[in-house]
């Protein structure tokens, strides 16, 4: 059995996806995702991941993300002039709608990774989350019986993975489509880290009420339960959903600017069972989902999967716990900032 500090879970949480691996020495060696609402799929993958986490507390490098998060790349201006802390709170709270909630943010350099101090002037790209989304998607941990050091915030180390997989490839690029429950961000990464932002009138619930009306179903929550169904054979309708919110996304990609073909498409806060969705909509959009080969892009990480077997429970979708053992196992904290907590506006009495 391996010493308990050579073996490592790590874990994802998002709105609506757990995604899990153990790494034994940069090995692999158990893991998947699930959606948080199949309880069966989510014991088994725990299962293989911690045996114990039934019967106690199971130590684990976390990551979230919470839902309708906003983006923000700095121009050059503020990548020169707005690098302080105080800066980058007033930011988080302008893309958040400056109400003078609680909110939380992280932000690093967006080329590199690192951390932005008062003295750079490289570019930064910034994430905000409203606080109590953030700590909703924090309390599965304990639900889980998980606990962690510290909770990083999930996207950075998938735009690691993503860049990574880029520079090995030589070309390309990707859109990272954040997608909440009422907005959506999409993330131009490239070999060179994060180069575009931009907003997109597609949420999560649109496409459950896409669903709902191809199938003319009685409610919306039928088709959020469809979209998440493992079974479900999305072949016939899966196009008409796309027809319906493909032209919004593509719009939301001419925001981007971007050199060569359009960038394909991944999504945060999936799992591999909606690849018809990612399929679908990225071709109504004129572009195509990002496929890698999620064992050469292990080895690029410095990683291995245990066998062929453990390696076909991963997909794309699962490219943020790469990311995450990758710097792990390297004692990188190169796009691995910390959510900072921004206190609520306190108004002053009459």
């Amino acid at each position: 059995m391996p010493q308990a500090e050579d073996s490592h879970v790590i874990v994802e949480v998002t709105h609506h996806t757990l995604h899990a691996m153990r790494v034994v020495k940069g090995t692999i060696e158990a893991g998947g995702s699930c959606v948080l609402e199949n309880k069966a799929s989510l014991e088994a993958m725990l299962d293989s991941v911690a045996p114990t986490w039934k019967t106690e507390v199971v130590k684990a490098s976390a990551t979230v993300w919470p839902d309708n998060v906003a983006w923000h790349l700095s121009n050059d201006t503020e990548a020169m002039l707005d690098r302080t802390g105080e800066a980058l709170r007033a930011i988080a709270a302008s893309i958040q709608g400056d109400d003078g909630g609680a909110l939380a943010y992280a932000a690093c350099g967006s080329a590199d990774g690192g951390a932005v101090t008062a003295d750079g002037t490289d570019k930064w790209v910034l994430a905000s989350s409203p606080s109590n989304s953030l700590e909703k998607v924090s309390s599965v941990l304990g639900q889980l019986k998980l606990v962690s050091d510290g909770i990083g915030p999930a996207a950075f180390p998938r735009i690691f993975a993503i860049s990574a997989a880029l520079r090995a490839a030589g070309k390309g690029s990707v859109a990272l489509w954040d997608l909440g429950s009422e907005r959506s961000h999409l993330v131009l990464v490239t070999s060179r880290g994060v180069e575009g932002v931009a907003a997109c009138e597609v949420g999560l619930d649109s496409v459950f009420q896409a669903i709902q009306q191809a199938l003319r179903l009685k409610f919306r929550g039928a088709g959020e339960r469809l979209f998440f169904n493992e079974t479900y054979d999305f072949a016939d309708p899966g196009p008409k959903v796309a027809a319906t919110v493909g032209p919004k996304l593509k719009a939301a990609l001419g925001q981007l600017e971007y050199a060569g073909d359009p960038p394909m498409l991944s999504c945060l806060g999936l799992t591999g069972k909606q690849a018809w969705f990612l399929r679908d909509v990225a071709a109504a959009a004129g572009t195509s989902p990002w496929e890698p080969d999620v064992g050469k892009l292990a080895s690029e990480l410095g990683l291995k999967f245990a066998d062929s077997s453990v390696e076909a429970l991963f997909s794309a979708a699962s490219l943020g716990l790469l990311g995450q053992a990758a710097a792990l196992s390297k004692g990188s904290e190169a796009w691995q900032p910390a959510w900072v907590a921004v206190e609520a506006v306190q108004e002053e009495a009459p």
